[in-house]
């Protein structure tokens, strides 16, 4: 036996429409299994993990951000405390467009640093491991270079 009920129908409080019953059910869109544990409100989505093209935000903080490929910081960059160059091999960091450069050689333990237009050095010394090789007063008068 099948009623049809259109409109102004009210139920009681031990009515019961079990779904099966219904006819022309709604599309109700279901989490996928491997979404364990993620919540989006009208503010915030909070996941253990998200995965996307991009993720764009005017402020985005957390302990640690981990990358594969090129990171690009289109204004300034501030480091609390250290930038670390893992692995073996020559490590460069450019100075715009290429006009400067400061290299870790690995291979002989020191750093090249050149430029296009020459090297000011401040800071009032030179030290060689630990000893004063040259200051700004005898750099100013002399030229000083050191080979071997």
């Amino acid at each position: 036996m099948k009623m049809l009920l259109s409109k102004n129908v009210k139920m009681g409080r031990s009515a019961t429409i079990y779904w099966d019953q219904v006819a022309e059910k709604p599309y109700i869109p279901q989490v996928p299994r491997y979404i364990q544990s993620t919540k989006i409100t009208s503010t915030t989505i909070e996941s253990p993990t998200i995965l996307a093209g991009a993720i764009r935000g005017a402020s985005i903080q957390g302990g640690t951000i981990t990358s594969d490929t090129t990171i690009d910081v289109g204004t300034n960059l501030s480091v609390g405390k250290e930038i670390t160059l893992q692995g073996t091999g020559n490590k460069t960091i450019w100075f715009s467009g290429m006009r400067g450069a400061i290299t870790f050689d690995y291979q002989n333990d020191a750093f090249e640093i050149g430029s296009m237009n020459g090297l000011n050095v401040t800071g009032g010394r030179i030290y060689e491991n630990g000893i004063t090789v040259a200051t700004t007063e005898y750099v100013d008068k002399h030229v000083v270079a050191r080979f071997g």
